[in-house]
């Protein structure tokens, strides 16, 4: 009997040519999450693409979903998936796209670009001062996965000293200096002229930047999110910036998401802040990268092989 699959991914003509190459062992339908009925999730054995958590708890014979997002923790709650459904990710990815935008931050922040795009926005020929060069800092990374490594390894070759917060640390890669645990972040983070996290959400990582973090940053220090809002708490680094605990922050993520229109971070100088848009599908790589995970997992599942990218055990 094929597997029932039900395919929400808008994939690639490529990738759906080669996923219908396989429809001797699957049976594929694809459509969208606004158009996936009731009957399909009963029927449905895997589904690849993300849909909400309570239309995934209708799924009750799922035995497989492939997410085209990195995160996954909502979908490890009690009561989402079915007892031995077998979740993966599409971590690796992201890696370019992500990593990218994080390094244009970067650059934009280390050069004031953020205030000379304001001063044409009001049509105003200013100076705003000394800049700092992109090379000679120490770069401390939190969490040296995927896009992390990017960003280190781009970091180094402009010949910055780098610093990595990773749970293994035995060894360390030619991009870094020295790699440490998050038990001793509080130890390094005095030492960073960047501080750039990369960290998934999690509980255990919630709101692990605070007041008290951002008091142990140096005050000429830039910080960057690239991980999830809820790893920082938005108004600790609010009140950093503008007592200038720090000298400013480049946020691709935030908390709340989306920020509301009157929050005081829309105007604050020192603080960029882009709409959480670097994943996704704007890099048309990305999606090219999802794809070749989903082809990879669906030939492992047809050969009963592990699948990667898997974020539950059993």
């Amino acid at each position: 009997m094929k597997h029932k699959t039900f395919v929400t991914l808008p994939v690639t003509e490529s990738c759906r040519q080669k996923m219908l190459e396989m429809n001797d062992s699957f049976d594929f339908c694809f459509t969208s999450a606004s158009e996936i009925t009731e009957e399909d999730l009963q029927a449905a054995e895997i589904i690849i693409g993300n849909l909400p958590c309570d239309t995934i708890r209708k799924a009750t014979s799922l035995k497989w979903l492939q997410l085209n997002s990195a995160g996954f923790a909502e979908y490890l709650e009690s009561g989402i998936l079915p007892d031995g459904c077998i979740l993966t990710n599409a971590a690796g990815a992201y890696g370019p796209a992500v990593s990218e935008h994080m390094l244009a931050m970067i650059f934009a922040m280390s050069k004031k670009l953020h205030l000379y795009r304001d001063s044409q926005n009001r049509q105003c020929w200013e100076d705003h001062g000394t800049v700092r060069p992109l090379h000679g800092q120490t770069a401390l990374i939190i969490g040296m996965g995927d896009i992390g490594s990017k960003i280190a390894q781009v970091l180094h070759a402009l010949g910055n000293h780098v610093i990595g917060i990773k749970r293994n640390i035995h060894n360390c890669p030619d991009y870094a200096d020295r790699l440490y645990t998050m038990e001793q972040l509080n130890e390094v983070l005095p030492l960073a002229d960047l501080v750039i996290v990369c960290l998934p959400a999690s509980p255990e990582n919630y709101h692990f930047m605070g007041e008290h973090q951002f008091q142990l940053m140096k005050n000429t220090a830039l910080f960057f999110n690239g991980g999830r809002g809820s790893l920082v708490d938005t108004d600790a680094l609010l009140k950093a910036v503008q007592e200038k605990q720090i000298a400013g922050a480049g946020l691709e993520v935030i908390e709340p998401e989306p920020l509301p229109s009157d929050h005081p971070i829309w105007k604050e100088p020192d603080i960029l802040l882009t709409p959480h848009c670097s994943g996704g599908f704007h890099m048309p790589e990305t999606l090219d990268r999802i794809c070749g995970i989903v082809l990879q997992n669906l030939a492992n599942y047809k050969e009963g092989l592990p699948l990667i990218n898997q974020c539950n055990t059993f």
